[in-house]
């Protein structure tokens, strides 16, 4: 009996010491691990919007795993895209088609601060495409439509919705007597404003016909702010209809 109060009274004294040595350790390591924890129960991402377009971006997917790995408090919480037509060039057929181009914006938080990073690539002399590293920028550029996030990297709108989405094209078709044969669209940062915020620009190029031929036109809408309204101009003909970007990314 005397042996089992002895170890009893031990076990209990090894309990107050290490509880005693906790709460010495609990103010210094307390806030980090209740945010490590925490973060460890969270999504990497956001939602399944960022997500997707991550993984729509040829090395997003395990640059993110590589950073949740290394910082357990990494995370992905915002996504936007840029595509617009670099140049156009003949192909293998001695035709002239258009040469998109991309870059893709995160944002992040880690260590409890927000940061945004910068994707980009480059098209070779042999017409393949190098992936850079992300960098780190000073802004997210935020959304061509604030409150309306690209849900994509690659365009994504059927023909009659893009037309419908864009202000002015179906009563401009309406008045013209077209019908929408093909439609696909830009998004670009077209400058940026004195505190670095990102002013956007959109262009819809669309296919169009009538009882006998076939046109091809865009209509551009510019920001004169940041997250600001749109001027919408007056469709303008081309001569080629803008085939989709190629993909993946």
């Amino acid at each position: 009996m005397k042996k089992l109060v002895k170890l009893t009274t031990t076990f209990a004294l090894v309990l107050i010491t290490t509880a005693l040595v906790q709460a010495k350790e609990a103010p210094k390591n307390l806030t980090a691990n209740i945010q490590r924890a925490a973060a460890n129960q969270a999504p990497v991402y956001l939602n399944d919007r960022v997500k997707t377009m991550c993984e729509e971006w040829t090395g997003c997917k395990e640059w993110v795993a590589s950073r949740v790995q290394a910082n357990p408090t990494f995370r992905v919480t915002d996504a936007e895209a840029e595509r617009w037509i670099k140049k156009w060039e003949l192909n293998q057929f001695g035709s002239k088609v258009a040469v998109w181009d991309h870059r893709f914006y995160v944002q992040t938080i880690e260590n409890g601060q927000t940061k945004a990073y910068k994707f980009e690539r480059t098209r070779t002399a042999s017409k393949d495409y190098n992936y850079h590293a992300p960098v780190l920028i000073k802004k997210f550029p935020g959304h061509p439509i604030a409150g309306n996030p690209s849900q994509h990297i690659k365009w994504s709108l059927r023909k009659n919705d893009a037309c419908d989405a864009f202000p002015g094209c179906r009563e401009w078709m309406w008045k013209h007597g077209f019908g929408v044969e093909d439609a696909v669209g830009s998004q670009y940062i077209s400058n940026f404003d004195e505190k670095g915020e990102a002013i956007w620009t959109y262009k819809l190029y669309v296919k169009v016909s009538d009882s006998f031929s076939f046109f091809n036109y865009y209509f551009t809408a510019s920001q004169s702010r940041h997250n600001g309204s749109y001027a919408y101009s007056a469709p303008k003909e081309m001569g080629l209809f803008p085939k989709y970007p190629e993909y993946p990314f």
